[in-house]
């Protein structure tokens, strides 16, 4: 049997030589310390979008408060002066749809001789 050949030039399985080699405390400090750059990148990340989430909340809800403000104001000018043409009411579907022709009597419109004044008024001031 012949004997078997060896490799001409065999690797090692740690490409450092033993002499060469960080010591362990080192190479386990390095690992942590990426896992905690990993770690801080992430939380920054997260904390970023929030942010950038937070202002578009905040705009919403600036937007909602002086809605809310300025509704009574509303309410007071609507009282003062009325719109001439006000809008009919969202029970009369005939009157929202564009294919109407003519008004139903139950729309308020000057065509069919409703007092739009009154119907615009609420019902504490009439």
């Amino acid at each position: 049997m012949p004997d078997p050949v060896p490799p001409p030039h065999s690797e090692p399985s740690d490409p450092a030589p033993a002499e060469n080699a960080p010591p362990p405390w080192l190479r386990t400090s390095a690992g942590w310390s990426w896992r905690l750059i990993v770690l801080v990148a992430g939380i920054a990340l997260v904390f970023w979008a929030v942010t950038q989430v937070l202002i578009v909340f905040v705009a919403v809800f600036l937007a909602l408060v002086i809605t809310a403000v300025l509704n009574p104001l509303t309410d007071l000018y609507d009282r003062v002066m009325p719109r001439p043409w006000p809008r009919p009411p969202p029970s009369c579907p005939a009157c929202w749809s564009s294919a109407a022709s003519s008004p139903t009597s139950s729309c308020p419109s000057p065509a069919n001789g409703s007092d739009l004044r009154a119907s615009s008024t609420p019902a504490s001031t009439r």
